[in-house]
This record gives structure tokens, C-alpha cells and sequence, in this order.
């Protein structure tokens, strides 16, 4: 598992795109908090995988949704009570890869960016390695583990971030902003 707590899956066959929450009411309800926009696309039923990692999951059907101030709210079939709904607390909702969206150009999930190489330029110094990305309540920012273990947080915005190379793997920013950061 990465620092943000979701799981790391190198094969990327099985994408965290949420995780469960506490229950909610008596039905059975639990809040989740997501990864990205792909929980809301769903359309119910659908059959997603459950699981603390992306080895042991089990295939569970997601038969109701709903968009709250607080989350989403979900319910899955066969877990109609607060005790059976508990039981599914702190699981990682997966969902195979190619049932993620396609993004434009210029979007990045967050399991793409980690382990990406960050360059600084001019001069193309290494600054690190992506750990995981932190979803802040004002901005995302690149968790860098830098050459000397140390870290630092980047901002996910254009005026740090010249480039995100999907090819290269490779994430290049602007060298006055990591010396502001550093």
C-alpha cells in the first residue's frame, strides 16, 4: 500500500476506485470515499471486486448509489443491515482497468503518476521519484521521495508542472518553483 492508503498493483489489472467507509442508517448503506470520478459513472447494478489488497477480492454487486453532501452513499446486494454492512468497512472497491474511463489529454490518474521520475528544468536535475499523490482539500500534490530519502510535496497545478510524460514516465517542473519548495 501506498501513504494515501490505497493498494499499489503493479500489473495494473485492478484499479482501487474507492474505499468503504462507516455504515449508514439501518439498510445495510455505507459511505465511500472515491478515487477519481469512476464511481460516479457506474450504473447500478454492477459488479465490482472487494478487498484489502488486489489479491484477495471477492466479487460483490453495488445495487445502489447516491451522490451526497457528505459522499457517496452505497448499498450492496446481500447486505441489508448495519452489522452485514460493517463487515465491508475499510475495503477497497476495484473494478479491472479497462472499466476506467478514458480521459483527455492533459488528465492523470493517480496510479499513472506513481513512480514517474520528477526532473527539474532548466538543467533536467532530479528532484525524485512519485510516491503517491495527496488528495488535499484545496489542492492534489506529488508526495517526491527525493535522492536523499528526504520528501517533498508538489502541487499538481501549471504553474509548478511543466509536463506530464506518459511515454517517458517522466514529470518535469519548473526548477524556481521546487527551489521555493525546498
Amino acid at each position: 500500500m501506498n501513504d494515501n492508503g490505497q493498494p499499489i498493483n503493479p500489473d495494473n489489472e485492478l484499479i482501487a476506485v474507492g474505499r468503504i467507509r462507516k455504515p449508514f442508517g439501518l439498510r445495510g448503506q455505507c459511505y465511500i470515499d472515491t478515487f477519481g470520478q469512476t464511481v460516479a459513472s457506474f450504473k447500478v447494478p454492477v459488479t465490482v471486486m472487494l478487498g484489502m489488497d488486489t489479491v484477495n477480492v471477492v466479487p460483490e454487486v453495488l445495487s445502489f448509489i447516491k451522490s451526497t453532501p457528505k459522499g457517496y452513499l452505497c448499498g450492496f446486494a446481500g447486505y441489508d443491515s448495519v452489522d452485514k454492512a460493517d463487515a465491508l468497512r475499510s475495503r477497497y472497491i476495484f473494478v479491472n482497468r479497462n472499466r476506467i474511463p478514458i480521459l483527455r489529454e492533459n488528465q492523470y490518474f493517480t496510479f499513472e503518476l506513481e513512480g514517474m521520475n520528477v526532473i527539474s528544468v532548466p538543467g533536467n536535475e532530479p528532484v525524485g521519484i512519485v510516491k503517491n499523490v495527496e488528495i488535499f482539500p484545496t489542492v492534489d500534490a506529488l508526495n517526491v521521495v527525493r535522492p536523499d530519502a528526504t520528501t517533498v510535496y508538489v502541487s499538481i497545478n501549471d504553474t509548478i508542472i511543466e509536463k506530464i510524460d506518459r511515454e517517458t514516465r517522466c514529470i518535469t517542473v519548473y526548477k524556481t518553483a521546487i527551489e521555493q519548495l525546498l
